[in-house]
């Protein structure tokens, strides 16, 4: 999955909790991250970005929040020039999906559809009573969901179970 800042991708999805941090030092590591986010409230996942091939930090990494109160006390307009990570000012934003791929059309819609990469999930088990609209109404308490489509046998019109 890929993110990007909310102003170089301005048409992706929100990642509500998550903030992208840019501009690190090369030799801030996560535990600097989490020890500066932790005053807006609980951390639940740090990342600092790095290039494997040449051993090196890409200098911006990714903070994710237990709730999204947390984020938006960190994103507040006030809180900018507090962003401040071993020594180095950093510019701190809302984390976006990326679009990075295109998919073809979907049931709902005869256009090409923007679908962020890494979204698809398969689930098995199904019952074989379960509609289109049930199946999408259980995953949409989890977020956005861009479409949903329960597999059936063409030749009885029933849920295959996946």
């Amino acid at each position: 999955m890929e993110f990007a800042s909310s102003s170089a991708s301005p048409s992706g999805v929100a990642i509500l909790g998550k903030l992208f941090v840019g501009g690190l030092k090369s030799e801030t590591n996560k535990e600097a991250l989490r020890a500066h986010f932790e005053r807006y409230g609980t951390v639940a996942e740090v990342r600092v970005i790095y290039d494997w091939s040449k051993g090196k930090s890409r200098r911006f990494g990714f903070v994710t929040f237990g709730d999204t109160a947390a984020a938006s006390r960190a994103l507040d307009p006030g809180e900018k020039d507090n962003h401040i990570i071993d020594g180095h000012k950093v510019d701190v934003k809302q984390a976006v999906l990326k679009e990075t791929r295109t998919a073809g059309p979907s049931r709902n819609s005869s256009s090409n559809t923007n679908v962020p990469n890494g979204k698809k999930i398969f689930i098995g088990g199904l019952p074989t009573n379960i509609t289109d609209d049930e199946f999408q109404a259980y995953f949409e308490k989890f977020g956005l969901i861009i479409d949903a489509i329960v597999l059936k046998d063409k030749n009885i019109n029933q849920p295959r179970g996946f």
